[in-house]
């Protein structure tokens, strides 16, 4: 849009049925309300968020519904969140409340973009195309995060073209420095091409990144001589056609570090997804099938690192009674070697968003 303000207000519920065995019924709400002020090329970008949840995870520490509150969110930084740590660690209740991000930029020759701030620069754009309209977690598994801070920066192309072959061309990279004293660069690209002739015709899009941190030192006991890093890389594509959505998507990460007696500690992960989704008119039904994967060795170089893996899966039925709310019914499922996980769940989803402009005498 042109000079004025756009504001937004997403939200995500999820009551699930019945609790997964013995472990606790993860339930949860998130609110996440934003705005955007522009004004010539300059722009001012908040984005709140607060998020009550009932701790649900794996054996192999994957969430079951997007609803946990981010981890992101770090009361660590001054004057930006505010977490609840229950006294027993025991106790699944979790709250947090704070800023997710407040940035401003300059947009420049019609598709450039520089922006500074606060800012989830970790999330790549291969994630927000796996996760729409999605109620399960598991896409995000095997991206890098990192506790956000108050600064950092990405520079951004982004070319759309609604009437061209080529309809989205993007390329950014960026780095933000971490509430633990880590540093988190990543780069990434995305294209979106027209199969053929008119806005209507079938897209095919295509995107990747890769990214790197530096590790924390351990929360407690002794500061590792090299704490090592962190790296991960994933690509996805999706093809939309009609009231049809198609896609394929892998992660992976692989992060290391030393001790004092030199031993090699590393954690890996990986996920792979295949989802398809059909939205004629109101309704939307979705599917998703991922294989998620992990593998954590203490002494990489002579003891094996021991692997784990589960299978997940979400079919959902949505309905939208009016523009902006969607209501679900769906199953959840996680399968693996210790784990038979079988909850259906009620969803509601929510996305209004709107604009002020600003005349122009």
């Amino acid at each position: 849009m042109g000079d004025g303000l756009e504001f937004r207000f997403n939200s995500l519920a999820v009551l699930p049925f019945p609790a997964p065995g013995a472990s606790p019924l993860p339930w949860g709400l998130r609110i996440m309300p934003g705005a955007r002020l522009n004004v010539g090329g300059f722009f001012l970008d908040f984005r709140g968020e607060s998020g009550i949840a009932y701790n649900g995870q794996t054996p192999i520490q994957a969430n079951y519904f997007f609803t946990q509150p981010v981890s992101a969110l770090s009361d660590e930084a001054p004057a930006s969140a505010f977490v609840y740590r229950p006294a027993n660690p025991q106790d699944p209740l979790r709250f947090n409340i704070g800023i997710h991000g407040l940035s401003a930029g300059y947009r420049f020759a019609r598709d450039f973009q520089v922006r500074f701030g606060r800012h989830r620069y970790d999330q790549p754009e291969y994630q927000q195309l796996l996760i729409a309209n999605s109620y399960s977690a598991q896409v995000n598994y095997a991206n890098v995060t990192i506790p956000l801070h108050w600064l950092g920066g990405e520079f951004r192309y982004d070319r759309r073209r609604p009437d061209e072959t080529v309809r989205q061309l993007m390329f950014s990279v960026g780095a933000l420095n971490g509430a633990d004293g880590t540093v988190l660069g990543m780069g990434q690209g995305l294209i979106n091409l027209a199969l053929g002739e008119g806005r209507e015709a079938p897209r095919l899009t295509l995107t990747a990144y890769a990214s790197l941190r530096s590790n924390p030192q351990p929360p407690t006991g002794a500061a590792l001589p090299d704490p090592g890093i962190t790296h991960g890389e994933g690509f996805a594509a999706t093809f939309d056609h009609s009231f049809f959505t198609g896609g394929v998507g892998f992660a992976h990460r692989y992060g290391s570090s030393h001790n004092a007696l030199e031993l090699e500690a590393t954690d890996e992960r990986y996920v792979g997804t295949l989802l398809a989704d059909f939205h004629p008119g109101d309704w939307r039904f979705r599917g998703v099938l991922s294989f998620l994967g992990r593998a954590n060795a203490s002494d990489a170089a002579v003891t094996p690192a021991v692997a784990q893996s589960e299978t997940h899966t979400e079919f959902s039925v949505g309905y939208q009674p009016v523009q902006g709310l969607t209501l679900s019914l769906g199953y959840r499922g996680a399968y693996g070697e210790s784990l038979g996980t079988h909850m259906g769940f009620i969803g509601m989803q929510t996305n209004f968003q709107g604009e002020v402009p600003f005349s122009r005498n």
